[in-house]
């Protein structure tokens, strides 16, 4: 059908124009833009539509942290993009945010190779799960050492989630 239409719109311009002008109407390569675009549409709602898996990483002092599971089983090798949720006994207070903090999402990135870690982006909830609060940390640098700002240190809330990490990622991978 496109050719076609294509041919037939040829003609016309051919008339107004002169001959040999050609506007294709469709591009050769539309079948390979559609496959692209329905990958990417496919890839989008599939990932949009995992539902979150929290799962305990510790629990003391006072509050309980979690981390979400879902797309653990992508990171092989390299770096760990996570998230990590906080939910307080007793609510924190904040400087910089006026109401009380009762849960604290935080986004990481990790590198399993280097041991470092970056925060990307935190959130603050209240008490009826309503956002607070947010903060997103651009990180562009192509450095290694640059990219990660902390190092993961023994016995720390960040330790215990690496190790989480790490064990869930080894329970997928076998």
């Amino acid at each position: 059908m496109a050719e076609w239409l294509n041919a037939a719109v040829s003609k016309t311009v051919s008339r107004f124009f002169g001959t040999g002008v050609r506007i294709p109407l469709f591009p050769q390569q539309l079948g390979k833009i559609m496959k692209t675009i329905f990958a990417l549409l496919f890839v989008s709602i599939f990932t949009f539509s995992q539902t979150e898996n929290w799962i305990l990483v510790s629990s003391e002092k006072g509050k309980s942290i979690y981390l979400n599971s879902v797309g653990l089983n992508i990171y092989q090798e390299g770096d760990i993009f996570l998230w990590v949720q906080e939910v307080y006994n007793d609510p924190l207070s904040m400087e910089e945010v006026e109401q009380k903090i009762f849960k604290v999402k935080s986004y990481f990135m990790i590198s399993r190779e280097l041991q470092k870690y970056s925060l990307v982006e935190v959130i603050y909830y209240d008490e009826d799960n309503n956002v607070i609060k947010s903060y997103r940390y651009n990180r562009d640098y192509d450095d290694p050492q640059f990219k990660y700002s902390s190092p993961i240190i023994k016995n720390t809330d960040m330790a215990k989630i690496f190790v989480k990490c790490e064990e869930l990622i080894k329970q997928i991978k076998d």
